[in-house]
C-alpha cells in the first residue's frame, strides 16, 4: 500500500472512531486497538460486485474486530461502519479504492440517537443499547433505514442509508450562530 494512502487510512480510522464509540467499555486501550485493526483493512478487498458479498465481508470484519478486541458485536459493527463511512467520504480513499461503488450498501452507524429516532417511526424496532446489539436486531434497523431513506431523505441523490446521520444525527440539530446566512469570514 502506498505510504500516503496507508497514512490517510490510519488518519481516517482515528478521526472516525472516537471515545464515544467505545463508551461503556471498561477495557483499557480498546479504542487504539480497534483503530489499529481498522487502519490495516485492505480497502482493495472491499467487495464491489453485489450486496451479498459486501454483507459477508462486513460481517467478517465485524466478527474479527469483536474477537480481537474482546468487545460486543454492536461496538465492533459501529466502529467498522463509522470507519467505512469516513473512508467513503474521504476523497482520496474513495477514489483510490473505488468506494463509490458501495455507497448503496454502506450502513448507517447505529447508536442511541439513531435508534431512538427510528423507533419513533417504527414501534416494532427493539433497542437495548449498542453493547447488546446483535446481527439480527442490527439487520432490522438497517432494513428500516433503507425504507426511511427512500421516504424522508431530502435529496434523491443522497438517499443511501449511510447518509441518514446528516438528516437525523446530532449534527442535524445544531444551531448555527449565523443562521442560514453564508459566513462573511474571508
Amino acid at each position: 500500500m502506498d505510504d500516503f494512502y496507508k497514512q490517510m487510512q490510519q488518519f481516517t480510522a482515528v478521526g472516525a472512531v472516537t471515545q464515544s464509540t467505545v463508551r461503556g467499555l471498561k477495557k483499557k486501550g480498546i479504542l487504539s486497538k480497534i483503530r489499529g485493526y481498522l487502519a490495516r483493512i485492505d480497502l482493495n478487498g472491499v467487495p464491489k460486485q453485489n450486496a451479498d458479498e459486501f454483507g459477508k465481508w462486513l460481517n467478517r470484519w465485524t466478527n474479527y474486530i469483536k474477537k480481537k478486541c474482546k468487545c460486543s458485536w454492536g461496538t465492533a459493527r459501529k466502529a467498522v461502519n463509522l470507519f467505512l463511512r469516513a473512508c467513503f467520504y474521504n476523497h482520496y480513499l474513495r477514489r483510490k479504492y473505488g468506494l463509490g461503488k458501495v455507497e448503496k450498501w454502506l450502513e448507517i452507524p447505529l447508536d442511541n440517537f439513531v435508534a431512538k429516532h427510528f423507533k419513533q417511526h417504527n414501534k416494532n424496532l427493539k433497542w437495548s443499547g449498542i453493547l447488546n446489539l446483535d446481527a439480527k436486531e442490527s439487520g432490522k434497523f438497517q432494513e428500516y433505514s433503507k425504507e426511511y431513506a427512500r421516504k424522508y431523505a431530502q435529496s434523491f441523490v443522497h438517499r443511501a442509508k449511510v447518509h441518514l446521520d446528516i438528516y437525523i444525527g446530532p449534527s442535524a440539530h445544531l444551531k448555527s450562530p449565523i443562521g442560514n446566512r453564508k459566513s462573511k469570514i474571508k
